[in-house]
């Protein structure tokens, strides 16, 4: 009993710390954020270089290019090279899909945009390091179209920014741990009869080498995924194809900051 009420204070916290603004927040900020949780790994002031260079067809490539084994990122001092880790597949039953922290799915608002239904893929982009390997984005894959362009997922109430804005939207990391999920998929997932903070985001994440999964419950699933260097603010983003389809819901950690490279690189 005091285990649990423990937990739902701690909870409670989380969620009155983490309440989704509709208002975008300034894109060093994340920097700033990140400087918290590890001092020694935070983002340079240097310009980023993709090796070998990524010819997408939108900006910014480095959102595809991260998926593509061999690509390397050199910014300032370290070294990133990226490869791909598949986690399993997810199934989006409404269209509507969730993106926050597993700490306050309960409320957590879906974005606006209607996602194709079916059973889709859940990619991780792993960067590594001489000082070991972190997840840098986390996407579902719903078709194999080339992405054209790229937009911020919004949630009710937020407007569209651009890429070059100073400003962007994202949503709260207190626990390390991110997670997609369909709206109703979410409805029916009890935290508490699941002891889910335990037995899923703690003890399974570490089973998976703190990479990411899929869990699955009552024949519905969420993907889970360590955000890069921890707890700060994330946005996530969606990919259209050549036919304004949607082909991607991905979500950035910020390890890169690939807003300072120059769009025609």
């Amino acid at each position: 009993m005091m285990k649990k009420l423990h937990f739902f204070l701690l909870m409670t916290i989380l969620l009155l710390c983490s309440c989704e603004s509709t208002e975008p927040v300034a894109k060093e900020s994340t920097v700033e954020l990140l400087k918290d949780v590890e001092d020694e790994a935070v983002l340079d002031s240097n310009v980023p270089v993709l090796i070998p260079e990524f010819k997408g067809r939108a900006y910014p490539e480095f959102f595809e290019a991260a998926f593509v084994a061999g690509t390397q990122v050199e910014q300032g001092e370290r070294n990133f090279v990226f490869e791909k880790h598949e986690i399993g597949e997810i199934t989006c039953e409404s269209g509507k899909i969730i993106a926050c922290d597993p700490i306050a799915m309960q409320k957590a608002p879906a974005f606006t945009e209607i996602f194709p239904k079916g059973t889709f893929p859940v990619h991780l982009a792993i960067a590594k390091t001489g000082e070991g390997e972190r997840v840098a984005l986390a996407r579902i894959l719903f078709s194999e179209q080339a992405v054209v362009k790229w937009k911020y997922a919004l949630r009710p109430g937020q407007k569209e920014v651009g890429f070059k804005d100073t400003t962007f939207y994202c949503y709260s990391v207190d626990a390390g741990t991110a997670i997609f999920i369909d709206e109703k998929s979410n409805k029916i997932f009890d935290f508490f009869k699941e002891n889910a903070w335990d037995s899923v985001f703690v003890n399974k994440m570490e089973r998976y080498h703190y990479k990411g999964f899929i869990h699955k419950f009552e024949k519905h699933t969420l993907a889970a995924f360590s955000t890069g260097l921890g707890d700060g603010c994330y946005a996530a983003y969606i990919g259209y194809d050549a036919q304004g389809k949607v082909c991607q819901l991905l979500t950035d950690f910020t390890l890169v900051a690939w807003w300072k490279i120059p769009e025609d690189v």
